[in-house]
């Protein structure tokens, strides 16, 4: 489950290749974060596809986020449901029938329920850099930074978040490629439905 919701943290935004990185000074790093950020903050309602890599094994399914409510994910190749709302964050296993509940302020998911930015307030920052086509930071989630190490690639033409990289305490890597952005409006009742074996 943890490393399903590690996956997840970053869809405010899909695979492209990325050259080579220049390192940046501090002065240079506070730029770009605040490119991205402003980025992040124009985005209320998104729906996108996403594929997830780890190791041979890959899953592809779909997530709806709405700014302050929450993000709902869907795996289509797994009967696998999530969500999280400003409440509760819930797992659900539609095979085994099993379903689990953690307070969202316990979840690193909550940085979805808040207006969704790069700062020391929900992580603690390693590097920032820049290739010719893209940024990068990496980070770790703050009071989670045993669950692993967070590069994510934002792209520099239209600065969405494009791919997610996680690299776990023993080096395994899990890639999350996201893609088919919709920004239309997600309906605030996505998030009130905490019982995901309904359809809403």
């Amino acid at each position: 489950m943890l490393k399903i919701l590690l996956s997840l943290l970053f869809f405010v935004v899909s695979g492209v290749c990325f050259a080579k990185e220049k390192k940046t000074d501090a002065v240079k790093s506070q730029e770009i974060l605040r490119v991205i950020n402003e980025g992040l903050a124009k985005i209320t309602d998104m729906k996108v596809g996403f594929r997830q890599k780890f190791g041979d094994k890959m899953e592809t399914g779909y997530a709806e986020f709405k700014s302050g409510h929450g993000i709902y994910i869907k795996y289509e190749s797994m009967p696998i449901t999530l969500l999280t709302n400003k409440d509760i964050t819930v797992y659900y296993d539609a095979k085994m029938e099993q379903k689990s509940e953690v307070p969202t302020k316990d979840s690193a998911t909550k940085i979805f329920t808040g207006v969704t930015q790069i700062d020391d307030k929900m992580f603690d920052i390693v590097s920032v850099s820049e290739t010719d086509e893209a940024y990068s930071v990496v980070a770790t989630v703050k009071r989670l930074k045993s669950e692993g190490m967070i590069t994510m690639y934002f792209s520099k033409s239209d600065v969405l978040l494009r791919r997610v990289d996680i690299k776990s305490p023993d080096e395994q890597v899990m890639r999350v490629d996201i893609y088919s952005h919709n920004f239309s409006a997600v309906s605030s009742e996505r998030f009130k439905a905490i019982n995901v074996t309904k359809k809403i």
